[in-house]
């Protein structure tokens, strides 16, 4: 894949900078949930935390003008660590239903209210050609409070095979998320 390219136009001649940058991210989820059955039902109040942890490298950018001279407007950004704290409190439904022929349906439904206690997603940019100028851009920021609602089904055809989707929602007053998965396993 060729590095990323971003243009800059509007300011002097046209350049476009040219950038390699890489990342690393460790996290988990930790939840805790007590299940009870009402009714054929599985009721599954919890609490979960699912901390993260971004490192991105340090790099630079190449910066060149439209007719291939030096660019002046490159940027290098240098390492940054970004953490992620988000906690969950919210409950789960599901039940099982299995046929005659030895087949069996999963769904379920998950709703949860979620706290993000470090939204702040900042990092601190230079121009290569003005090193001692930085200045700060301010990244997407994930909600403080939101809503989220996932569900979905697994179908078990046989021992060796199953079929399953879901669809994860999140609802926020900065917007709305949706996600889908599907996919079959298959073993031998």
């Amino acid at each position: 894949m060729p590095p990323p390219d971003r243009t800059v136009a509007g300011v002097g001649a046209t350049e476009t900078a040219h950038g390699s940058f890489a990342s690393d991210e460790l996290g988990g989820r930790f939840e805790l949930g007590w299940r009870r059955r009402i009714a054929g039902y599985s009721v599954t109040p919890f609490v979960a935390v699912e901390p993260a942890a971004l490192w991105q490298h340090a790099y630079s950018e190449n910066s060149t003008t439209a007719a291939g001279g030096a660019g002046t407007l490159g940027l290098s950004y240098a390492a940054h660590e970004t953490t992620s704290l988000p906690t969950f409190v919210g409950a789960q439904l599901d039940a099982q239903y299995a046929f005659a022929n030895g087949q069996t349906v999963r769904p379920f439904v998950r709703a949860a209210w979620m706290h993000e206690f470090m939204p702040q997603r900042q990092i601190e940019a230079t121009f290569i050609s003005i090193p001692s100028t930085s200045f700060t851009v301010d990244g997407t920021r994930p909600a403080g409070d939101a809503a989220r609602v996932t569900g979905g089904a697994t179908w078990t055809i046989d021992a060796s095979k199953a079929l399953f989707a879901r669809v994860d929602t999140e609802f926020s007053g900065s917007g709305t998320m949706v996600a889908g998965t599907a996919g079959a396993r298959i073993s031998w």
